[in-house]
C-alpha cells in the first residue's frame, strides 16, 4: 500500500482530516509536489523544490483539508 495513501487514511480515521475517498486525496496531495516539479523542469519558476517547501505544504493541507460537497 502506498505510504501517503495510508497516512492520510489513518488521518481520516483520527478525524484530524476529513473523510472522502482516500485515493483521491492521496493523489491530490502528491499532485502539488509533482506538478510543481514539472513546471520546475521546464524553468517555469527559479530555485530548488525545497527552496519553495513552505508553499507546498500548504498546499498540500489545503487540499486534504477540504470538505467534499
Amino acid at each position: 500500500m502506498n505510504v501517503v495513501r495510508e497516512v492520510i487514511a489513518q488521518a481520516m480515521k483520527a478525524s484530524e482530516i476529513p473523510r472522502r475517498n482516500v485515493d483521491l486525496a492521496a493523489a491530490s496531495a502528491i499532485g502539488v509536489v509533482l506538478q510543481a516539479a514539472t513546471y520546475k523542469v521546464y524553468g517555469r519558476f527559479t530555485g530548488g523544490l525545497s527552496d519553495h517547501h513552505r508553499f507546498f505544504a500548504d498546499a498540500a493541507w489545503a487540499v486534504l483539508a477540504t470538505k467534499e460537497r
